[in-house]
C-alpha cells in the first residue's frame, strides 16, 4: 500500500523533472447541522502515464483503493482536459463524533493517508454553541531537499486544502480567505501547520429551550386566562 500519496506524486515529478503535473486536493465542507462532506482529490498528468492500467498501478494499488471503500468513502474516477486520478469522497453526519475535549494534533500526511482517524477536533461544548479547534501539521521532513530547492519543484502544482464553514472563522492561519473567513484555503507547500477555530449552534438545545419557553408562556397565559374567568364568575 503506498502510505503517503502527496509525497508520492510529488516524488513522481521530482524523478521525472516534471512541474505543474500534480493535483492533490483536500476539501472538508462543514454544514450549519454539524455535516461534514470530505473530499480528496489526487490527479497528475496524463502523458505520465499513457495507458490506464498503467496509471493505476503506478500512483494507486488495489488494496488503497479498496481501504478507502472499506472506510465508508465513495471512489470514483477524477478526468480533466490534462489530469487523471481519483476523487474519494465521504459524508460525515455529525462532526461530534470526531471531536474530542483533549488537545487534539493530526499528523496531516497521516491522516489523509489513514481515512479512519479517530479524531480531529477539540470541542468545548456550551448548552447554546459549541466551541471547535482543529489543528493539523504537516511533516515535510521526509524530503532532503531544502525549502529553496522545493519551491522550484512545487512551483505551479495544485497542492491545497480547502475549508467551506457555514459561519466566519473565529481564528485561523490560511494563506487565503474570502466570503467573511467562511472560505478558506492553506497552500500545502508553503503550510507546515493547519490551524482554524469556529463555532457551531446545538439546534436540538436552542429548540429544547424555545419549547420550554413556549411551554412556560402557555402555562402563564393559561393562568391568567382563569384567573380572568374566576374573577368574573366572582362578579356574576
Amino acid at each position: 500500500m503506498k502510505k503517503r500519496v502527496i509525497y508520492l506524486v510529488v516524488l513522481i515529478a521530482l524523478i521525472f523533472g516534471l512541474t505543474g503535473c500534480i493535483k492533490a486536493n483536500v476539501n472538508m465542507e462543514i454544514s450549519k447541522c454539524k455535516e461534514m462532506n470530505i473530499e480528496f482529490i489526487y490527479a497528475i498528468d496524463k502523458d505520465l502515464f499513457k495507458d490506464k492500467d498503467e496509471y493505476s498501478s503506478g500512483l494507486f494499488d488495489k488494496d488503497y483503493l479498496d481501504n478507502y471503500k472499506k472506510k465508508g468513502y465513495k471512489v470514483i474516477d477524477y478526468n480533466s482536459d490534462k489530469m487523471k486520478g481519483y476523487i474519494f469522497s465521504k459524508k460525515i453526519d455529525n462532526i461530534d463524533l470526531y471531536s474530542s475535549k483533549k488537545d487534539v494534533v493530526v499528523d496531516f500526511s497521516d491522516y489523509v493517508n489513514k481515512p479512519d482517524a479517530d479524531k480531529m477536533f477539540q470541542v468545548k461544548e456550551g448548552f447554546l454553541k459549541n466551541h471547535y479547534k482543529a489543528s493539523f501539521k504537516i511533516n515535510k521532513s521526509s524530503s532532503k531537499l531544502d525549502e529553496e530547492e522545493l519551491a522550484k519543484y512545487y512551483k505551479d502544482m495544485d497542492l491545497s486544502f480547502n475549508l467551506k464553514l457555514p459561519y466566519s472563522a473565529i481564528s485561523n492561519n490560511a494563506n487565503k480567505s474570502n466570503d467573511s473567513n467562511k472560505n478558506l484555503s492553506w497552500d500545502l507547500i508553503k503550510s507546515s501547520e493547519i490551524e482554524f477555530e469556529f463555532e457551531l449552534y446545538n439546534y436540538k438545545n436552542i429548540c429544547i429551550l424555545l419549547g420550554a419557553i413556549l411551554l412556560a408562556v402557555a402555562i402563564i397565559v393559561i393562568a391568567i386566562a382563569v384567573i380572568i374567568y374566576v374573577k368574573n364568575k366572582k362578579r356574576n
